[in-house]
């Protein structure tokens, strides 16, 4: 029953908005990640190497790839149709990367990773007040309550688009947090230990998942979003977005056919390279049989 009365809420999901960083119950201004070292900066928003030679963003996401303040210079860029993806190829492959991960990810707790602003406790405990503080790299952990195909407007050239997400809820950890905020939105457990959300200042960001100790990217941060219409309790919220109970973040979903199809086949070698790595094969097999 919660995850039907979840959906019916979804479908009238009001003001997206893209292009966000995390902020969280341990996660504020002052704080900064060094476990997800492969999310960097796209433009004033973020991306992540998910192989030697490739980064991963959003497709409404634009600008130089900036990896531990260095600016590096992609030679190719293939925007994904009908979906929020953009991949950004290099000639120089990179020392490392967060693989994806192949499966689902719904049920499971992500590290949501981006760049850009924060936010601090509201004194009221119904979620969290806007501060400014973007260029640094957070994290903050999340429930993957939901798999939903959104309609989207991005605006501009994009337009709408219908997305295959996964999506999460905002949760308080407080018991002292009144109704409605304390609800639990999508009955995914409630708060993480360090539940967040994202905010204005980075899209293309990554929510990763631990794989037998390995953090593999499973979706890309692509919207946030607000109950419509509010609950009673919350129609005066100055700033619903980072309201608890009320608000919540959607990620592209990898696992769906569309998005991992896409991906797979745009980082396939081009037919110069294989017929190179044909030739180097052949010649292997001549030196040996001599």
């Amino acid at each position: 029953m919660v995850m039907k009365r979840s959906f019916a809420v979804m479908a009238m999901v009001a003001a997206v908005s893209s292009v966000f960083a995390v902020y969280g119950r341990l996660t504020g201004p002052s704080d900064s990640d060094s476990t997800f070292t492969w999310v960097g900066r796209v433009g004033n928003a973020s991306g992540t190497v998910i192989a030697p030679n490739w980064v991963l963003t959003a497709r409404h996401v634009s600008g130089t790839f900036n990896l531990n303040g260095t600016d590096i210079a992609h030679d190719a860029r293939f925007e994904h149709p009908t979906s929020d993806l953009a991949l950004l190829r290099f000639s120089t492959p990179f020392a490392g990367f967060h693989p994806l991960f192949n499966g689902s990810a719904l049920g499971r707790e992500a590290s949501i990773v981006g760049f850009g602003n924060s936010g601090t406790p509201r004194t009221n405990l119904t979620g969290y007040n806007w501060v400014t503080a973007a260029g640094t790299r957070r994290a903050v952990t999340n429930n993957v309550g939901l798999t939903q195909t959104l309609a989207v407007n991005y605006g501009g050239s994009i337009g709408v688009l219908n997305v295959a997400m996964y999506l999460a809820d905002l949760d308080s950890h407080d018991p002292g947090t009144p109704a409605p905020y304390d609800r639990d939105w999508f009955g995914d457990g409630g708060a993480t230990s360090n539940e967040g959300n994202v905010s204005v200042g980075d899209s293309g960001g990554s929510w990763l998942v631990d794989d037998g100790g390995v953090w593999k990217v499973a979706g890309v941060t692509s919207v946030r979003f607000f109950a419509d219409p509010l609950p009673a309790g919350a129609t005066g919220d100055p700033d619903p977005f980072m309201a608890f109970g009320v608000s919540g973040s959607g990620a592209v979903n990898l696992n769906d056919p569309n998005n991992w199809n896409w991906i797979q086949a745009t980082m396939v070698p081009e037919p110069a390279t294989l017929v190179a790595l044909g030739l180097g094969i052949a010649a292997t097999l001549r030196r040996r049989r001599k």
